[in-house]
């Protein structure tokens, strides 16, 4: 994200502070001192912000993290628009682009003498912080935000299983941060036309795939709703859900995933809980695709990053037509490996209806779990479309 749309959704100059006074130091070994403002009167040393790159800095950058900035930015799936954005992005990461193009964003009152080494890249619910010189990148939740985020994706890599992940390698031993590799590639969305992205996506698919089927089980439907509906409750509490939650909408949706698999086994199985194109990583130094950001991971219907992924629900502006089509039509092209292959269009209408529960309890879980001022955009878009699909799309019939 944005260090803007951060700042729009959240006290994000706050918590940034406090993060990392609380695991910059640890993480350089030097004590850093208080973080403030940028003030008119000098003093401290100044770190700028880049909100294209969304990252932060010192003026002393090296090399390789002017490049790992630059790969973020410079390629683009859109063959004409390749020269232009691979000349922006390189001129941007450079030692005079870094200058001219950012912005004060904070300061520290013990100066860090080679500053240069590291790079700090804030997110949704955690901070990035790179050192080039080591090769190392630590993830830290963000102060104030539950530890959560970083405990399921320490379930899941820090044992070295085999899996679509690169391995976790230490572990905070109070929970709030890991280390692991520092990546070199860029994320499918930026996958130049020539490098065959549909080749990389579908090996993030094959390796999801059978990472789902190692974890794979069986559980009653009956059992699984009830559960989810309760979690739904209890995130519900502290939030005002009536505010953008559309009324009716939980028991409409539980209604329409009853209405078809009701007393039948359930496929679950230990989801990534955010597969989507930003989290699928081209690691070019290793020649593999690897899924990234198993902070959402649990145990949900084995279908649900399919779902999440073909019916593009991270992006929701649509999500009601293409959940339509679902239901109406079956699965897009090449969905097999990851949706049911329910042929009648009644049970189709009820993995739809469990998903949108389980998606609407994804983003309630979201907002438990951090400091956010006012209802994310995405989330309630979310919502929008699912008052969208529930007053006149598939799910009206069964779910009403």
């Amino acid at each position: 994200m944005r260090i803007n749309e951060l700042r729009a959704r959240e006290d994000f100059d706050r918590i940034l502070y406090e993060t990392l006074e609380a695991s910059l130091g640890d993480f350089c070994g030097r004590d850093i001192g208080k973080i403030s403002e940028v003030s008119a009167s000098p003093g401290g040393q100044v770190w700028r912000a880049h909100n294209l790159l969304s990252a932060y800095c010192t003026d002393e950058l090296v090399r390789a993290g002017r490049r790992f900035l630059a790969d973020q930015l410079r390629f683009t799936p859109v063959a004409w628009r390749a020269p232009a954005q691979w000349v922006l992005g390189t001129a941007l990461a450079s030692r005079m682009g870094l200058r001219v193009a950012g912005v004060p964003g904070f300061q520290l009152s013990h100066a860090i003498p080679d500053s240069g080494r590291y790079l700090i890249i804030p997110g949704n619910r955690r901070i990035r912080l790179f050192d080039f010189q080591r090769g190392v990148t630590r993830t830290v939740a963000k102060a104030g935000f539950d530890a959560d985020s970083i405990e399921r994706e320490v379930m899941v890599r820090a044992h070295k299983a085999a899996g679509p992940f690169p391995s976790i390698d230490r572990v905070d031993p109070d929970g709030r941060w890991f280390d692991e590799r520092i990546l070199v590639g860029y994320a499918l969305p930026r996958c130049p036309p020539w490098r065959g992205r549909q080749r990389w996506e579908r090996r993030a698919k094959q390796q999801l795939a059978s990472w789902l089927d190692a974890s794979a089980g069986a559980a009653s439907f009956d059992d699984y709703l009830s559960e989810l509906l309760k979690r739904i409750d209890d995130r519900s509490l502290s939030l005002d859900t009536g505010s953008f939650i559309p009324a009716n909408a939980v028991s409409r949706l539980a209604s329409g995933a009853r209405s078809g698999l009701q007393g039948r086994e359930l496929a679950v199985a230990l989801t990534h809980g955010d597969f989507q194109p930003g989290n699928i990583f081209v690691d070019t130094a290793a020649g593999q695709a690897v899924l990234v950001d198993w902070e959402f991971a649990a145990q949900r219907q084995r279908a649900f990053d399919g779902f999440v992924y073909e019916l593009k629900s991270r992006f929701p502006a649509g999500l009601a037509d293409r959940v339509t089509a679902y239901v109406r039509v079956g699965p897009p092209a090449g969905a097999s490996l990851l949706l049911p292959s329910a042929t009648a269009r009644g049970t189709r209408e009820s993995f739809a209806a469990l998903f949108l529960l389980e998606e609407l309890e994804w983003h309630l879980h979201a907002m438990n779990s951090a400091e956010y001022e006012r209802v994310p955009p995405g989330t309630r878009a979310f919502c929008v479309e699912l008052d969208r699909l529930l007053r006149g799309g598939a799910l009206a019939a069964s779910a009403s």
